[in-house]
This record gives structure tokens, sequence and C-alpha cells, in this order.
């Protein structure tokens, strides 16, 4: 099935009302931070890098090629922390999940704990 046949077979679900008195953000909170993180991205993660502790806080926050032959996307590469490993967030569920391989740099989490969006997974 190819992807626009996919989409067009995925249901919307309302969010249940006890739901939204607890979120984060409400619609308009949401749709500010989308904004923002589409009107400067390096702006709108060097500041939502500032919600998780650091060891070594960031200075370059989001590096990207997508050159022909380099295509590399790299976020908050020079900061520390032990926040993108699935070995520590996960050891409490016993999973048998392993760490894949990937660029040391590449952070494995921070996207289900950083970006506003709905569609958002641990990879």
């Amino acid at each position: 099935m190819n992807i626009a046949a996919r989409v067009a077979t995925l249901s919307v679900y309302d969010v249940p009302a006890e739901w939204t008195h607890r979120a984060y953000l409400d619609d308009a909170g949401y749709r500010a931070k989308y904004e923002a993180s589409i009107r400067d991205p390096e702006g709108f993660w060097a500041e939502e890098a500032k919600r998780i502790d650091w060891f070594k806080a960031p200075t370059r926050i989001k590096n990207t090629n997508f050159g022909p032959d380099n295509v590399a996307i790299r976020w908050f590469e020079d900061g520390v922390t032990n926040v993108g490993s699935e070995q520590e967030m996960l050891p409490h569920t016993g999973s048998s999940w392993h760490r894949r391989e990937r660029e040391p740099s590449t952070p494995s989490c921070l996207e289900a704990v950083l970006v506003p969006t709905p569609h958002t997974s641990v990879p």
C-alpha cells in the first residue's frame, strides 16, 4: 500500500476530556510552539533543550546537511547528557530492546521528550 492510500485509511480520534485537563499543552499552546519551531528551529530547540538536565549544555543545536553524497542530521551534537540512552530509559521494563547502532551524537529518544507533535514515537 502506498503512503497516500495508507494515510487515507487512518482515523483521527478526539482526545478524551479528562486528558485535556492534564495535558502539558492545550491546543493554542501546541500551535504556538509548532509555529515557533517552524519560524526559528534553532532558537526553538535551544529553548526546549533547557527542559532536560545536561552534563554539558549544547552550543550547536542543529547541524544538517542534505547534500547528494552526505545526508546528515545532528541535534545537540556537542552537548552531553544521559537522556539519549534506551538502556538507561528502560531498565525497569525488563525489555529485551537493545540499543541500535547509531552515530553517538544522534539523540535516540530526545524526539520523544522534546518534539511537540502527536506523531512522535521512540525509534
